[in-house]
């Protein structure tokens, strides 16, 4: 299904430090997180060394939004982007905006006016309740930045993540994110309201594989999109993400998607510190990956999130006035 030559779209998880703390994210669920987070960064030279422009001719995406990471903490992100700047693609970064100062965001803003490029900011209900999901998170602070971050000629985003705390405030934020010159205002339905405890739990995925009853319809090989995360390995997608972190660093539990890693040669299947892009495309994990869906066990992962019919929903609008 992916091919190097046919790539569209890239996912980087570019470290794993982040500033805040999330109910329900894998940082503060997964038994395994302390051996993970806030330890390491995917490096400038790696970047560059493994992504060649003239080996992505269909490359049109580059998008920073790691599964574990704030990707503002990288110290070479500057470089980072300009390093693809030039490639005339459009980049996305998405972050809860509550690092560095608006002189920073400025800065930021003036370097990414040009073309369609867009920060997306996590801004999941108003002063009073943004720090209830977003835990350590400035509202103000993530407003000033954000404000900055426009006035420079910067092109904002705005995601509310609904929840039972903030649903009666989407109408409202929606309407300030007009006013403020946000391009646009995306409205995801929480998967999370369900974590309640920040109680650390192990990757167990409760339903079985073989409750598939439509066929799976895998989102990031429709968009030819692929992921990178803060370790260095190319993955189908972030849903994937946390099995191959816990496979590193907690060898008890068994799920079949590390079966499949065991199966193959593991995380050096995956590493782009070892192979190409193109070797591990045509590797065994990414293969066996594919095949599991036309098999009676397709990995619970892809059953959990790309079953049809069972996607995350959400509701992006266009601000009127703002972007045409």
């Amino acid at each position: 299904m992916w091919k190097l030559n046919k790539i569209e779209w890239i996912d980087f998880e570019i470290t794993s430090f982040c500033n805040i703390k999330c109910n329900g994210c894998w940082r503060e669920t997964h038994r395994s997180a302390p051996d993970v987070i806030n330890k390491e960064i995917l490096p400038y030279k790696l970047i560059v060394e493994r992504f060649k422009h003239e080996d992505l001719p269909n490359l049109k995406i580059i998008n920073f939004c790691g599964s574990v990471d704030e990707p503002i903490t990288h110290p070479d992100l500057i470089k980072i982007l300009d390093y693809f700047l030039c490639w005339k693609i459009h980049i996305n970064i998405a972050t809860n905006g509550s690092l560095k100062t608006t002189k920073w965001w400025t800065r930021l803003g003036e370097k990414l006016k040009y073309n369609s490029h867009t920060v997306t900011f996590a801004i999941d209900g108003l002063e009073d309740t943004h720090h209830i999901y977003r835990e350590g998170s400035n509202y103000n602070k993530v407003l000033n930045n954000a404000k900055a971050f426009i006035a420079a000629g910067g092109k904002a985003s705005w995601q509310f993540i609904e929840f039972e705390h903030n649903k009666h405030q989407v109408e409202e934020a929606e309407k300030l994110s007009v006013e403020l010159g946000f391009i646009k205002f995306r409205l995801v339905k929480s998967v999370r309201d369900k974590y309640k405890s920040p109680k650390k739990i192990t990757n167990t995925i409760e339903r079985s594989a073989r409750e598939v009853s439509e066929k799976i319809n895998c989102e990031y090989g429709g968009l030819n999109r692929v992921f990178v995360n803060h370790q260095g390995m190319l993955i189908p997608c972030c849903h994937l993400n946390s099995a191959t972190m816990s496979y590193l660093n907690d060898r008890e539990v068994t799920t079949p998607s590390r079966k499949l890693l065991d199966e193959s040669q593991g995380e050096l299947d995956l590493s782009l510190y070892y192979n190409s892009i193109g070797e591990i495309l045509d590797g065994e994990f990414w293969t066996g990956v594919v095949e599991s869906w036309s098999s009676d066990n397709p990995l619970p992962e892809c059953v959990k999130n790309c079953k049809e019919n069972n996607r995350t929903d959400f509701i992006m609008k266009v601000n009127p006035n703002v972007y045409k």
